[in-house]
């Protein structure tokens, strides 16, 4: 994702139109199932006007900080097949949740 934003922002310089990759972790919201803000999961407000901000200064963001922590450890950090369970795990049951409750 991150190669292509900078490719089209690049084949668009000079033309008024900014390109930005919005790389969020989790946001609670209705299509991600959470409910409630916490220290690793923003409000989508608070996700849109951070991303906003870095407008026309990025061609990628991850909007807040904690985020950009979690994306360093994941990138850096841990090692990928930890990782990619993990990841599969949360949204597995972030699933079955969203299905469940639609059944009921």
């Amino acid at each position: 994702m991150t190669l292509w934003s900078k490719s089209i922002s690049s084949e668009l310089s000079g033309s008024n139109v900014d390109v930005l990759a919005v790389s969020p972790a989790f946001v609670a919201s209705a299509m991600s199932g959470i409910k409630k803000a916490s220290l690793f999961v923003e409000l989508p407000n608070k996700t849109a006007r951070d991303s906003l901000n870095k407008l026309g200064t990025h061609t990628e963001a991850t909007p807040a900080l904690t985020h950009a922590l979690q994306r360093f450890l994941y990138t850096h950090v841990v090692p990928e097949a930890i990782f990619t369970s993990q990841m599969g795990s949360q949204m597995k049951t972030s699933r079955e949740r969203s299905l469940k409750k639609k059944s009921t």
